[in-house]
């Protein structure tokens, strides 16, 4: 019997397995400048630690380790209700083309069904292949410019 698709909270053990597959996730057209390696590390103690806020998850079947999924959990005053925020869905090369990325947020929209009020994500103009699965699977792109103003998090 083959064994289904896995979402497995991060555990200590998985922190250079998902470095090394973040330091490739930005250095990809699905991103749109690059990010220190110390940043994925913070996310990641972030999750272990159970901020309420993120949800890492390694994305395995069969014991193989396919990528990982994290969601931010948060409000949308527009909607009158939380909404989870794909942050990223990352698979490894051999384990893109293959519908895992469809079956996981397919996944996700079942079990957040009646939870919250929306799935969001954000994807650069450049992943083609990334929009035409969103947008076939009911992602609509909203007319706003998403903006961000860094501030010191010491």
């Amino acid at each position: 019997s083959v064994n289904p698709m896995e979402l497995i909270p991060f555990t200590s053990k998985d922190l250079t397995t998902f470095v090394e597959m973040s330091c490739d996730m930005y250095d990809s057209p699905a991103v749109a400048h690059p990010v220190d390696k110390n940043v994925f590390i913070s996310t990641f103690r972030a999750c272990l630690a159970g901020n309420q806020h993120i949800d890492g998850r390694m994305i395995v079947e069969n014991g193989h380790i396919l990528g990982y999924l994290l969601l931010a959990h948060s409000f949308s005053s527009e909607l009158g209700a939380p909404i989870v925020m794909i942050e990223e869905l990352y698979l490894i090369p051999e384990a893109r083309g293959q519908h895992i990325g469809r079956s996981i947020l397919e996944a996700l929209s079942s079990h957040y069904h009646d939870k919250v009020g929306a799935l969001k994500l954000e994807c650069t103009p450049e992943n083609q292949v990334a929009m035409r699965l969103y947008q076939s699977l009911g992602f609509q792109a909203l007319p706003y410019t998403a903006m961000v103003w860094e501030l010191p998090n010491t």
